[in-house]
């Protein structure tokens, strides 16, 4: 039997590949389509979907509200969330409310469709179960590179790697969006948080394990070239945990 697939997306044109890609796969079949969120909770009342695409920036219910009242009423629906607007609250909210996979937009509709048939066919367990945390993964990353967790650097580092992991357009204005939050929220200034940053990528430089930093960095690590920039460092390392993400199924 067919899953059956509601469709929720304020946008009219990602609606319509949506329902095409899904018109493509003998797997599913799209059972209603919502523009907005209170239009997609009464479809769902109607109809018991099976799965359901959910964005969170919807007119009348957003997403999350959405989800509250679906998870109370239907608790063997799965959701799929395809949004633009993602931060540390979103993922744990998400987390929180047992999502089955978040994709970050822009992406495309049959790219969705491959994420729901790999999801079903792979793992039931909701997003929380099936990655470590994000904290969890940036401090086992920096720590294995070399950088010793008692330098203020460290925890710095680590704070700047997960701005950009959220927006990846944070490193196109370092001072702004990666220093001066971190300095806000610990007391410092800008300034002194690009040095201890600065200072934590030297020391990994200089004394890490060379295999290790190879195969974060490639074979541009050697004695005789310098060590990245912080936003070169940073950017590297937040691709690579956005990758190691999307392979386990949950793509920021």
């Amino acid at each position: 039997m067919k899953k059956q697939v509601l469709i929720a997306d304020a946008d009219e044109q990602f609606r319509y590949e949506l329902v095409n890609a899904l018109e493509g796969n003998k797997e599913f079949e799209v059972m209603g389509v919502a523009a907005d969120g209170q239009e997609a909770l009464q479809i769902a009342s109607e109809n018991r979907p099976d799965i359901i695409i959910l964005d969170l920036l919807l007119p009348q219910y957003d997403g999350i509200s959405v989800l509250d009242l679906i998870s109370v009423r239907y608790t063997d629906c799965k959701v799929f969330v395809a949004t633009g607007f993602i931060s540390n609250y979103i993922v744990s909210a998400l987390a929180a409310r047992r999502v089955s996979a978040l994709l970050k937009k822009p992406c495309t509709a049959q790219c969705v469709v491959d994420r729901i048939n790999e999801t079903l066919k792979h793992s039931d367990l909701p997003i929380e179960e099936k990655l470590p945390a994000l904290n969890q993964q940036i401090t086992e990353m920096i720590h294995n590179i070399g950088v010793p967790a008692n330098i203020k650097g460290y925890r710095y580092l680590r704070e700047a790697i997960k701005l950009a992991v959220e927006d990846m357009d944070r490193i196109n204005n370092m001072t702004e969006c990666i220093y001066k939050p971190i300095a806000l929220t610990d007391g410092s200034t800008p300034k002194r948080v690009r040095t201890a940053i600065m200072r934590a990528i030297e020391i990994a430089w200089d004394r890490g394990d060379l295999d290790t930093l190879q195969s974060f960095f490639g074979y541009t690590v050697s004695n005789t070239k310098g060590k990245p920039t912080n936003s070169e460092f940073i950017a590297l390392l937040a691709d690579k945990l956005s990758l190691l993400m999307n392979a386990n199924g949950f793509a920021l």
